[in-house]
């Protein structure tokens, strides 16, 4: 699977997740922690991951603050600015523990990097990595031998280090006093890199973690933000291999940040899976199918859509078929043209071509009941909230409204009748 069983929730832990920055060089649609990140916020996508290492916190702005639900949520005071200014906001309204700050634009952060930096010793721990090629506007981490001097911005040292700085820190409880000292610089803001300095002083431990760089880039562009989006497939299609799954051509196959895979799914080309789905073993996923919030273990596809829900072992949802919040039991087949939505289908039954499940009535959506073994015919339309017993047959072409009980044969459509040849006018 696609998440690191080792990774162990610690209560003592703090993260601060800075999300209040103006994003003045991203030329988006919105602040760039609130970009889509495959199918996902950038910024949900790290508070998911930080959730299950610690209590996890979240630094905003007045400006996405509305747009980010969290239960453990700070509004930055904007009258100072900076990381240090935003930690300062935090020490000064929380209990003293260790504390893990994390950037808001890191999409591919994950428990295990959070946890390596936890796990470094030291008073303070500054997560870094190798320099990275072109990568002048990453901050410099100024070492004497094994030992951390300073942080500083690229602009102040254009020559480049060996390491850079990734903006994760960690502040342990014993060293938390040194952010009430941090001051403005020159340009009126406060940086949190400058408690390197001020623990030096304090004759405290700086440590570093070295991180991989396809954990730790960020984004300050669009053009960044694709490269990452780029990067992230890669790292996630690794995984993907080592679940010991079967894809054809992996290289056309496009995963969310959670995907989780079982050994033994078989996935072809054209494929993407957005956030909460997981494939258990025995799932059969066939081309051009698009996937979310869902499990799956029977065969979907091709240009198959299932949006939320549970595709159960031995079940058949096949061509140009969509699955909107329902449940196909075993055995159960859905495999032309078909909208599913709100309803569950029993076991072994069997929905024709053209089914239209309506359960949205203009401002209400209603549940649809198919037991097991009942033959829907083609072209029918099932007018929700409707409920339909065991080994029932609905003829096709049918308009059905009301409920049908188990065992019986139902007709909801008008006779035809031929009413002879047209006359010559």
């Amino acid at each position: 699977m696609f998440y690191n069983k080792s990774i162990i929730y610690n209560i003592f832990m703090k993260i601060l997740i800075l999300a209040a920055g103006r994003s003045s060089r991203f030329n988006g649609a919105c602040s760039k922690v609130l970009t889509k990140f495959w199918g996902v916020r950038v910024v949900d996508m790290l508070i998911a991951r930080a959730n299950n290492v610690g209590q996890t916190y979240i630094m905003v702005n007045e400006n996405v603050d509305k747009a980010i639900k969290h239960n453990r949520k700070i509004v930055q005071d904007m009258n100072n600015y900076g990381t240090g200014a935003a930690v300062q906001q935090y020490v000064s309204n929380m209990e003293e523990d260790d504390l893990l700050v994390i950037p808001g634009d890191l999409p591919l952060l994950d428990e295990a990097a959070m946890q390596k930096v936890t796990n470094t010793p030291g008073d303070i721990v500054i997560g870094v990595m190798r320099m990275p090629e072109g990568a002048e506007q990453y901050g410099r981490i100024i070492m004497e031998g094994d030992h951390v001097k300073a942080i500083v911005e690229h602009r102040f040292h254009e020559e480049k280090t060996q390491f850079a700085n990734t903006g994760v820190i960690l502040i342990r409880k014993n060293a938390l006093h040194l952010i009430k000292d941090l001051k403005k610089n020159s340009s009126g803001e406060i940086y949190l890199t400058d408690i390197v300095q001020l623990a030096n002083q304090a004759g405290l431990q700086v440590g570093i973690s070295s991180l991989l760089y396809n954990c730790v880039l960020g984004f300050n562009t669009v053009d960044e933000l694709n490269q990452l989006l780029q990067l992230a497939q890669i790292n996630w299609r690794n995984r993907a291999v080592e679940s010991g799954a079967v894809f054809y051509d992996i290289s056309k196959v496009y995963f969310s940040y959670d995907t989780k895979i079982e050994q033994g799914v078989v996935v072809e080309p054209n494929c993407y899976f957005g956030p909460g789905v997981v494939l258990k073993s025995g799932a059969y996923i066939k081309t051009f199918s698009v996937f979310s919030d869902c499990v799956v273990s029977g065969a979907v596809g091709p240009f198959a859509h299932i949006k939320s829900g549970s595709i159960a072992h031995g079940s058949q949802v096949g061509a140009f078929v969509e699955v909107s919040k329902s449940d196909v039991a075993q055995g159960a087949k859905i495999k032309h043209l078909a909208y599913i939505g709100n309803a569950k289908i029993g076991e072994n039954s069997n929905v024709g071509a053209g089914v239209v499940v309506c359960n949205y009535d203009g401002k209400n959506k209603s549940e649809t009941e198919i037991g097991k073994n009942v033959m829907v015919g083609a072209n029918s339309s099932l007018i929700a909230p409707i409920s339909i017993g065991d080994s029932a047959f609905l003829a096709a072409g049918g308009v059905y409204t009301k409920n049908i009980e188990e065992m019986e044969f139902a007709i909801a459509r008008a006779r035809q009748e031929n009413k002879g040849k047209k006359q010559d006018v």
